[in-house]
């Protein structure tokens, strides 16, 4: 497939529907302008008729100015909705130009069967992010988990946590003063700087550190005993994010513990969901080419059944559909035959379409087949959640 001039001939019809949809925007903007300015008239002449002085000459004279000049508004308005529908139905031919340029890649199964391959291995990535992602929120969620198991095994730490947290809100507050103060010019701020430095901070973190200092030691002791995962570093990153607090406005240690957890479990959910997303996505885009390949091994074997019968005389009994699933999966994993081809074998030994990637219309293609695959996989999902609680409730009334 020759993309060069397919892409000329898209590129020229998006620029021109671009151009359209800016003048579109220009009209609406003067007709926004000239709304404005009828209401400015109607204000007028409201004004002149509600003051009673509309016999008045010069009242007279105004009034008959605002009631012309809201009729040419008016009728500028009239002129410029014709002309704004007008484009907006000039635009429609365009985008159908536009369509029938990009199924010229649909209609080419090789160059169909590269970009497919190519969605493939974006949805892949995607999949390996996020799961990536959930990996990394699973063991965040452990280690809160575990330190909020050995904040109740020993209380002590409790308080020693709650004092980091406190001389850290302390000195975070007592930094952002002194940042300010010395980008000030007042030179009245001077004692207080000398405060903050010499004394405040000092002893905000000298509080920080004594607090740790305790919590140092009894995860050594414990260590020694019977080991944790905790470490120093997974409590600083604890006491440095914001905590909950009660109507009194102290800690309260416990639902910040279950408040972080419960947000790394909507996190773990949602990077969940992306995953399922991109699997159903990826199933999509599989499955014409894992349907191309089972009609192909039914040809296979209904040649090879055809033999047998042939050399036999004898008629065989027809495969259940199971079965044939089955022999399916494995003649795949066998033979180690991707539905798409691999999306590295493309981009590494074919230049041709390595080349083509770099054209717009292939671009945009990918771009909107991915946004397609991702409404149909919401759908999907939307309707399996629906069904599932459909039969939950069923499961309930019985």
């Amino acid at each position: 497939m020759n993309y060069q001039d397919i892409n000329e001939e898209y590129e020229s019809l998006k620029s021109r529907i671009e151009a359209k949809k800016t003048n579109i925007k220009a009209i609406q903007e003067k007709i926004g302008t000239l709304k404005e300015q009828i209401v400015v008239c109607n204000g007028n002449i409201a004004s002149i008729r509600l003051s009673g002085m509309s016999s008045d000459p010069t009242a007279q004279a105004n009034l008959k100015r605002n009631e012309e000049e809201k009729k040419k508004y008016e009728e500028n308005i009239r002129a410029l909705k014709k002309e704004l529908e007008k484009e907006k139905a000039s635009i429609v031919p365009l985008r159908e130009r536009v369509n029938t340029e990009v199924e010229k890649l649909r209609s080419d199964p090789e160059t169909k069967r590269h970009l497919d391959a190519v969605i493939q291995k974006k949805l892949q990535r995607s999949m390996k992010k996020s799961q990536k992602e959930k990996d990394e929120l699973a063991k965040s969620k452990f280690k809160v988990e575990s330190l909020q198991q050995f904040v109740k095994e020993h209380p002590s730490v409790a308080n020693n946590i709650k004092g980091m947290i406190t001389a850290n809100q302390e000195l975070s507050k007592l930094e952002k003063e002194l940042d300010t103060i010395n980008k000030s010019t007042n030179q009245n701020d001077m004692h207080r700087k000398v405060e903050l430095e010499n004394i405040l901070i000092p002893n905000a973190k000298a509080k920080y550190d004594n607090n740790k200092g305790l919590i140092q030691s009894t995860l050594q002791s414990v260590l020694k005993n019977k080991g944790t995962i905790i470490s120093m570093e997974d409590i600083m990153k604890f006491v440095e994010e914001p905590v909950k607090t009660d109507k009194k406005g102290s800690i309260n240690l416990d639902a910040t513990f279950e408040d972080r957890i419960n947000n790394y479990r909507k996190a773990i959910k949602k990077a969940d969901e992306k995953i399922t997303k991109n699997q159903i996505a990826l199933d999509l885009v599989e499955k014409p080419y894992e349907s191309e390949m089972t009609n192909n091994i039914e040809t296979q074997e209904q040649a090879q059944t055809q033999e047998q019968e042939q050399i036999q005389g004898q008629a065989t009994t027809k495969i259940h559909w199971w079965n044939f699933l089955k022999r399916f999966k494995a003649w795949r994993g066998k033979n180690n035959t991707p539905a798409l081809p691999e999306p590295t074998e493309i981009e590494d030994k074919n230049k041709r379409f390595r080349d083509d990637l770099k054209y717009s219309i292939a671009q945009d293609y990918t771009k909107q087949a991915m946004r397609d695959l991702d409404k149909q996989a919401r759908k999907i999902m939307k309707n399996a959640d629906k069904e599932k609680n459909d039969n939950n409730e069923e499961s309930e009334e019985r």
